[in-house]
């Protein structure tokens, strides 16, 4: 399993969220965003939602880029 394939909890997602990949975000957007859509892939082992960091990189680097704030609306 490479480094990528490693399923983060819910705790750990946040922080690498957030510290490595300059995403913030918390333990209740997450699970909003899992309840709702719009989040990052996951899986689940029983109850226990959890994350590759493939996974999270991939959702970061999909969200769109804006060069001015116009932009957000068109």
């Amino acid at each position: 399993m490479t480094d990528n394939d490693k399923l983060l909890t819910l705790d750990e997602t946040v922080e690498f969220m957030c510290d490595e990949l300059g995403y913030p975000t918390s333990k209740p957007a997450l699970q909003r965003k899992r309840r709702n859509g719009g989040g990052p892939k996951f899986t689940r082992v029983g109850t226990r939602p959890l994350y590759r960091k493939s996974d999270l990189r991939a959702f970061v680097a999909a969200l769109p880029v804006f060069e001015t704030t116009g932009q957000e609306r068109a």
